[in-house]
């Protein structure tokens, strides 16, 4: 029918769009040399990407995005990491592009973006998701401890990277079983604060639709919906 090869065409201009802007985002972070300081990427806005090897073979990817607010300097706002869900979806592709960054999926700019008054810390997480990779399988993470191990390691690279931000107050926001690894994530931050091998302004950790326990997000279903009103028995 006519609706559904319209659909398909749709569903096709979106696969195309999402190739794009991933292969846009290789090619800057092939072509421009990673420096400590801010620079033009893809985007409106001052922009900083790069690696850090947060293990030997295992290399997490991270993109940050400057906050474009009317402020004299990028460290007077908060600094703020989105960790997306899965385990294996892509924060610099679904939560920067679909979500929160400052262009949406078809590339124009987003009127509500975070970055608006905050700078945004996109990270591939864990290791093997989005441009985040391993040289060999046994470098992938098992368990949320090591996941939430290579982000406290990710961290340290960052600020290694941007020592400016070691200061800064720090907020981890998260989605779906994001919410393990946040939460997870500040913990081991908070140990790592302690013991001294860190520097950071950890002030919270946000979990948004967090599949904490699956039992009980599935058990709210049924009563939710009869609560507003879409079922009646």
């Amino acid at each position: 029918s006519v609706w559904a090869v319209g659909t398909i065409i749709n569903i096709l201009i979106v696969i195309m769009v999402r190739v794009f802007v991933l292969f846009t985002i290789v090619v800057f972070a092939a072509v421009f040399h990673i420096s400590a300081e801010p620079q033009v990427g893809f985007g409106p806005g001052l922009q900083d990407w790069g690696y850090v090897t947060v293990r030997p073979g295992a290399h997490m990817f991270w993109w940050l995005y400057y906050t474009t607010a009317n402020v004299v300097n990028h460290v007077d706002r908060p600094l703020v990491i989105w960790l997306q869900g899965g385990p294996g979806a892509s924060s610099t592709g679904y939560g920067n592009f679909e979500e929160l960054g400052p262009l949406d999926l078809f590339l124009g700019e987003r009127n509500f973006t975070w970055v608006r008054n905050y700078n945004v810390l996109f990270i591939d997480n864990p290791v093997g998701t989005g441009f985040s990779y391993v040289d060999y399988d046994s470098a992938l993470t098992r368990s949320n401890k090591e996941i939430a191990l290579d982000l406290v390691d990710l961290l340290r690279g960052f600020y290694k990277h941007a020592p400016e931000f070691e200061s800064v107050p720090l907020h981890i926001f998260s989605e779906s079983y994001g919410g393990k690894m946040a939460s997870e994530f500040a913990y081991e931050l908070e140990k790592a604060i302690e013991a001294g091998t860190i520097k950071c302004n950890l002030k919270s950790a946000g979990l948004g639709n967090s599949w904490i326990s699956p039992i009980d997000s599935v058990l709210s279903w049924a009563p939710f919906l009869l609560q507003t009103g879409y079922v009646d028995m």
